[in-house]
């Protein structure tokens, strides 16, 4: 009974140890991280104009893909082309990751949505005034934006 008491700590220490490390390797290497996204964006830039602006031509994101993104999702109101990296969470409490081209390179609302966001330091902002929904967006070069929203 007493070793087993003496194991408790090191166990505990174990767990922590590597929880610690999983941590930073999770937040590098998952793709729905914002330097994921930064990184994506901007070492592939050319080849996601040429999706998005097949999805904008044909009006749809039917049948278009890129690799390490979850879903493509067209907009045609705003004309939004939005790529989905990473979603997490239960209702009600969930938030999305991700980037979107905007062919007028203004920064838009989650989901090509109208918003009063709010200009910050690092790019614009939106939170709901009687609720928990917050949505923020950053230019990461010429018409691709990246988003966090968050219910």
């Amino acid at each position: 009974m007493k070793d087993q008491l003496k194991k408790r700590p090191v166990l505990l220490l174990f767990l922590v140890v590597c929880l610690l490390i999983s941590i930073p390797v999770v937040s590098v290497w998952y793709p729905g991280t914002k330097g994921a996204i930064v990184s994506r964006v901007k070492n592939n830039e050319a080849q996601l104009t040429e999706v998005a602006s097949s999805v904008i031509e044909r009006g749809s994101a039917e049948g278009a893909s890129v690799s390490g993104v979850q879903e493509i999702v067209y907009h045609s109101d705003s004309k939004m082309v939005e790529f989905l990296c990473g979603g997490f969470g239960l209702a009600p409490s969930s938030s999305y990751t991700g980037f979107y081209y905007s062919p007028s390179d203004v920064p838009l609302g989650f989901q090509g949505e109208v918003m009063s966001l709010v200009k910050t330091d690092t790019g614009w902002s939106y939170e709901q005034v009687n609720g928990d929904n917050q949505y923020e967006t950053e230019k990461i070069v010429d018409r691709w934006y990246y988003f966090h929203m968050s219910f």
